[in-house]
């Protein structure tokens, strides 16, 4: 990734984690001779609404118990 990606995209994980993850990635560019801001970098979060709040936690409980069975 140092040495030839153009982009990186992170996949939903809590921003501190991506900030470490970036600061360890300006480094490795750094270290391959390339400029830090010569990969772009992105997040991909998600969003989830209902049509009430006890909806939205139903759609969220659905969604943790999916990710935690593909663990």
């Amino acid at each position: 990734m140092a040495r030839f990606a153009a982009e990186w995209n992170a996949l939903e994980m809590p921003v501190q984690t991506f900030l470490t993850l970036n600061r360890r990635l300006d480094d490795l560019l750094t270290a391959n001779g390339r400029r830090p801001e010569s990969v772009r970098r992105s997040l991909m979060t998600n969003c989830c609404y209902g049509e009430n709040e006890a909806e939205v936690y139903q759609k969220l409980d659905a969604r943790n118990y999916a990710r935690l069975s593909l663990e």
